[in-house]
């Protein structure tokens, strides 16, 4: 008689292998029971939200215990977001009763559906007026009480799963063990630095800025001069329910989850397409990408967005092999997320309604429209908020790109485009041609962030290889949209972090080269463990970098140095930040000329987040001899020149207005009209003191 099936190695199998839609735990016929299914999870999520209330975070020259108390609440506060999440997204999924989705694709799409759900609810409240600690509080609660009783269910699952680890865990090959201790030690490093204050340029430009405005004014409202917080927003939204309370972690570790999400889908997928066994190289493989866990740790939204776009995928896939029209709607909604997250999110749902068509092309016209209303129509109720705000308020709805809109007229427009156009190593045909090969010889020239190591996996390229392989449609149709996805980067702006939605999918194009590659060999040969070896050193040097990141940050998060101390040691212009903002008199103007970090310096510094405009302005006032009467008509009594944006902005400077205006700022210097007031390392402040 066979013996009952032994449990697969780690991260290739789990102990139920399809996914039946959930069902709402029957409450008991007693009012009582019912009652407490709902009311006992929103008194707990109410309780932790007054706790959190009387606990504020700690100030920023605060050391000792509450340093290890404010990473306990922030931490506590992620899981119960997630949690709610999860809940609340099992509950949707299983409204929707999308078939043959196996259980932890069901975890995946359940969390991703109910964390956007709850950005829904928060971005509702910000159009309606009502954002505020408190209405942000009784949302949380709501959401508490309709998914309490999927909530129990939820957590007996994850008690049974945490049980099943031991028996997966001696299961697994000695090779997928070191890569979940690799994995392990790396999210541990990048949620230690999550942990700790930001610091991140985009975070401290309009990540963190556009919610703290609008919970400061309620409600969401136009804002041209830094157009960022204008976009798609969703995940910033998701944000402001810590900066509600004060939490400015939060956010990071929000980020932080969905690169556990992208790296979950990425295995989910390997389980279901690659040889037995080996599920676990293709995360490898992603995790080999450098900066991937270090973006992480940021207040960014990018791994969200990719998170989103490759749900979006895999749902088509799927769909693709069953011709459901269930998993087209959950695909429309995946790929809503990600285009209310950023703008980059249309390209990804041209290239799958594309993959539609294609797919539905034997089902007639109608059966072609009716797929495609089912992908798209989903899709659009959930991202249309963002593009109707705009269209509405600016005129444009993807505000300010290629239409301009207020305070965007053509030049100001042209220079922010032309800065974009600026990464990369030209736009010749023979530039686009040799762009796989550039991406990694001339790395620098498409970084815009930590751009000495921003740098595709290594192992990438080894999915140029698929086509001398034994074909499979799935994988055939990933690296298809991960080649059109390229082609949209190409002709964009060719920024490395913008390519974070096709990494996925090149990794499971290199892991299947390498598992038929292996097939290939005779057995007992070692020559097939030599790629998942390699991949394993390049995790050591992703380890290495995150160390090298995060190498005094632990300090902070427990307590033996102080914000204060952690960010005038990371962040280059934090000193004068700090100097502006408690030394200048009150009515101070600071014009920070091409830096747009201003989540420090809130009340008396003047952003540039497009780097150029204030610079085109002050070049343009010095040509016409009034640069001194300019300053004096927009109320700017500084200047703040950090040498560390200027350095970065020459080599993205194709119309010369950096050149210039240094060139204009050198020449009033000598004049007398700028008199130092601070001086760093990296930046300067002077003080406008010329007779006008």
């Amino acid at each position: 008689m066979q013996g009952p099936a032994s449990p697969g190695p780690l991260l290739s199998h789990d102990l139920s292998l399809v996914y039946n839609p959930p069902t709402m735990i029957r409450p008991s016929k007693d009012l009582v029971g019912r009652l407490l299914s709902h009311l006992v999870p929103a008194a707990g999520v109410g309780g932790f939200l007054i706790l959190r209330t009387l606990l504020p975070p700690r100030g920023l020259d605060t050391l000792g215990l509450a340093a290890i108390r404010d990473a306990i609440m922030s931490l506590a506060f992620l899981a119960l977001i997630v949690l709610l999440s999860m809940g609340s997204g099992e509950a949707i999924l299983g409204r929707l009763r999308v078939p043959g989705l196996r259980r932890p694709e069901s975890t995946l799409f359940g969390f991703a559906l109910g964390i956007g759900a709850l950005s829904l609810g928060i971005t509702a409240l910000g159009l309606v007026g009502l954002l505020s600690r408190a209405w942000i509080s009784a949302l949380l609660v709501a959401t508490a009480a309709v998914s309490g009783p999927s909530l129990v269910g939820l957590l007996r699952r994850g008690t049974s799963a945490v049980r099943a680890i031991p028996a997966l865990w001696r299961a697994a090959s000695p090779l997928a063990r070191a890569f979940t201790l690799l994995a392990a030690a790396i999210g541990l490093m990048a949620l230690a630095q999550a942990l700790t204050p930001p610091w991140d340029y985009d975070g401290l430009m309009y990540h963190l800025v556009g919610p703290r405005l609008f919970l400061q004014a309620g409600r969401i409202f136009a804002y041209p001069d830094n157009w960022y917080v204008n976009g798609p927003f969703s995940i910033e939204m998701l944000f402001s329910i810590g900066m509600a309370f004060g939490d400015d972690i939060l956010p990071k570790l929000i980020h932080l989850g969905f690169s556990v999400v992208l790296l979950g889908a990425t295995w989910a997928a390997a389980r279901r397409w690659l040889a037995e066994g080996q599920a676990w190289v293709a995360p490898a493989i992603l995790l080999t990408v450098p900066t991937l866990p270090i973006f992480s740790s940021f207040a960014y939204i990018d791994l969200g967005w990719s998170s989103y776009e490759f749900l979006a995928l895999l749902a088509l896939v799927l769909w693709w092999e069953s011709r459901s029209e269930r998993l087209l709607v959950l695909a429309g909604l995946m790929i809503g997320f990600a285009m209310g997250s950023k703008y980059l999110g249309l390209e990804g749902f041209a290239l799958l309604g594309l993959l539609i068509l294609i797919g539905s092309r034997t089902q007639g016209i109608k059966g072609a429209v009716r797929s495609g209303l089912a992908f798209g129509l989903p899709a659009a109720v959930i991202a249309l908020p963002w593009y109707l705000k705009n269209l509405i308020w600016f005129g444009n709805p993807v505000f300010p790109l290629y239409f301009g809109g207020p305070e965007w007229d053509p030049t100001r427009l042209g220079l922010y485009s032309a800065y974009l156009d600026s990464f990369g190593v030209g736009r010749t045909l023979v530039d686009y041609l040799l762009l796989p090969i550039n991406v990694y010889a001339r790395h620098v020239s498409f970084g815009a962030v930590m751009n000495r190591i921003d740098i595709p996996s290594l192992l990438f390229p080894l999915a140029l290889a698929y086509p001398f392989t034994k074909r499979a449609r799935a994988m055939s149709i990933l690296l298809a949209i991960a080649a059109g996805r390229f082609i949209f980067w190409a002709a964009g702006s060719q920024q490395t972090r913008f390519l974070l939605p096709i990494y996925p999918a090149l990794a499971l194009g290199a892991a299947h080269v390498i598992g038929r590659f292996g097939s290939r060999l005779r057995r007992g040969s070692a020559l097939p463990l030599f790629f998942p070896v390699l991949a394993l050193g390049l995790l050591l040097i992703t380890l290495y970098y995150q160390t090298a990141v995060n190498v005094t940050g632990w300090r902070t998060v427990v307590g033996l140095e102080t914000k204060n101390d952690f960010l005038t040691e990371t962040i280059y212009d934090y000193p004068a930040a700090r100097f502006i903002e408690s030394s200048l008199q009150d009515e101070s103007r600071v014009l920070l000329v091409g830096d747009g970090q201003s989540y420090y310096c809130p009340t008396k510094c003047i952003p540039d987040p497009d780097h150029f405009r204030w610079g085109n302005l002050i070049h343009s006032a010095a040509q016409h001899g009034g640069l001194a009467r300019w300053f004096t008509d927009q109320r700017i009594s500084h200047l703040f020149f950090s040498l560390g944006d200027f350095d970065f902005l020459l080599q993205h400077d194709p119309t010369g207005i950096i050149h210039s205006v240094y060139a204009d700022l050198v020449a009033f210097s000598n004049q007398g009209c700028l008199e130092e007031v601070f001086q760093s390392e990296w930046v300067t402040v002077f003080e406008i003191v010329c007779p006008h």
